[in-house]
């Protein structure tokens, strides 16, 4: 069953969460005339015969200016573009608000390979109609976790105190799909204020969904019969923090240059609070950028207690993004003693050696000059349940995730993004390109003298250089200040 709950009305700054007020002072700021920021969690199991299957992407924001229809920035870009300085300001100011950073570069759990992928070797379901189904896991916690419960504040006190109760347990029992998308669309009404339209949509079993209708529609408790928008609203989170606080900690990516400047490698090695992790599966996916070119990759087991190994791991790059997917699992045994200390043990490390990528100018970031921007590898740890693996839908109401934080790796040319270099490079160029055109245009060639030619030919060829080169600088002066119609020349070009 599908389920949805809208709210609309008029917002102002003392009766919002923080989490809207900031957006609506951002609506003002960029003169916005619409913003939609939608953020998908859960799971669904996508049937082959549906005809509208569902979007994979997790986190889209979508805006339009006064003077524009709605610009779609939606943050699973399988290649760079080009972004506007107001567009950069604005990507900045979402994400001081949105996911810790969610929209200030790539993150794996943002890109169309991982936020949503299919786990290998996991049974397909044999749908009623005969169509296959494979069961898809989004690892949208990781990234977003901190701001479910924002999310979940803005809510009505009915709604959201019977939302997580109704879902998780229903599908644990189940093995049914649940899967959450929240909307929130400020609409500017053009006197300094915003209409808000929040809408929650859900995709779950029937059950569950009953439950909730039940639960909305109860008068909420005096306690809480203030606004539900008002500041500060704590909302229970829809992701048990346990696993993220005591049960396993990711170290960030360590980054180790290699006599060659071009080259390094990476490492990612996961702990784990011994005691903490049971029986189970943990499985680890990190996403390298294409400038990074992954040369080679290799997964290496710290832990030496029997009974800890991989599964399956897999290394492939895209080929029309150039991304690269590491990704593994790696089966955890039981019997993990417990630590009177708490020491956290290390469980497994993810190397990878790469070669920068030269990357066009046009497809670095404005922001370039941090370096290249690295997201967090994403752990997600599924525990056994009564001792058998975590193979469906069942289990996986119990999974937790993870992700390491965010690791720049310094550019293996100079930036050309900066304004500066931009311009002391533009300027030696034009400098190189004057002087030598102008040393051929005023230079007396002795072949053109009557002298040495009565018939005048070396004067004709003398001319049809110079003005051969005179028009050659007019076309790179052109190109240089408006290259608009030298790309639409060379977009049909196909290079080797």
């Amino acid at each position: 069953l599908q389920a949805h709950f809208t709210v609309t009305g008029n917002v102002s700054s003392p009766v919002l969460g923080d989490l809207p007020a900031a957006l609506v002072t951002l609506v003002r700021t960029h003169n916005l005339r619409r913003l939609e920021v939608s953020l998908t969690q859960g799971r669904r199991l996508e049937t082959a015969a549906e005809d509208m299957p569902m979007s994979p992407h997790g986190l889209v924001v979508k805006w339009a200016r006064g003077d524009g229809g709605l610009v779609d920035r939606e943050e699973r870009a399988v290649k760079s573009y080009r972004h506007s300085a107001g567009d950069d300001a604005l990507r900045r100011g979402l994400g001081a608000i949105l996911c810790a950073g969610t929209l200030h570069g790539q993150v794996a759990s943002a890109h169309p390979r991982l936020g949503w992928w299919s786990v290998p070797g996991m049974p397909t379901v044999q749908a009623a109609n005969g169509s296959q189904q494979t069961l898809l896991m989004a690892p949208l916690e990781a990234a977003c976790g901190e701001n479910l419960a924002r999310w979940q504040a803005l809510l009505p006190c009915g709604v959201r105190a019977g939302l997580a109760a109704a879902l998780a347990p229903v599908a644990r029992v189940t093995g049914a799909a649940t899967w959450r998308s929240y909307v929130l669309a400020l609409q500017s009404d053009g006197a300094g204020g915003a209409v808000m339209d929040l809408v929650l949509h859900l995709v779950g079993p029937e059950a569950g969904l009953q439950a909730l209708a039940e639960t909305g529609t109860r008068a909420c408790p005096a306690a809480t019969s203030s606004p539900a928008l008002g500041p500060g609203v704590p909302g229970p989170p829809l992701l048990a923090p346990n696993f993220v606080t005591t049960a396993a900690r990711v170290e960030a990516w360590s980054f180790v240059t290699h006599p060659s400047p071009t080259s390094g490698r990476l490492a990612a090695t996961v702990r784990a609070v011994e005691g903490a992790l049971g029986p189970g599966r943990l499985h680890v996916v990190q996403l390298v950028p294409r400038a990074l070119r992954v040369v080679d990759a290799q997964t290496t087991l710290l832990d030496p207690r029997p009974g800890l190994h991989t599964l399956w791991e897999r290394h492939e790059t895209d080929e029309v993004s150039g991304d690269a997917l590491l990704e593994l699992e790696v089966e955890v045994p039981a019997g993990m003693a417990a630590s009177t200390h708490g020491t956290a043990t290390p469980l497994l490390r993810l190397d990878c050696w790469f070669d920068r990528f030269i990357l066009p100018v046009g497809d670095y970031p404005a922001d370039a000059s941090r370096g290249i921007a690295l997201p967090g590898a994403i752990v997600t740890w599924t525990p056994h349940v009564d001792g058998a693996p975590c193979a469906d839908s069942i289990c996986t109401a119990a999974a937790h995730q993870v992700s390491a934080g965010h690791a720049l790796v310094a550019l293996p040319i100079p930036d050309f993004s900066m304004p500066f270099n931009v311009a002391s490079f533009t300027a030696l160029a034009l400098s190189l390109i004057f002087a030598s055109v102008l040393s051929v245009l005023l230079r007396d060639d002795a072949a053109g003298s009557p002298a040495t030619d009565p018939l005048g030919q070396g004067v004709a060829k003398v001319l049809a250089r110079k003005l051969a080169l005179a028009l050659l600088l007019a076309g790179v002066l052109i190109t240089a200040f408006d290259p608009g119609p030298l790309e639409g020349v060379l977009r049909g070009w196909t290079w080797a």
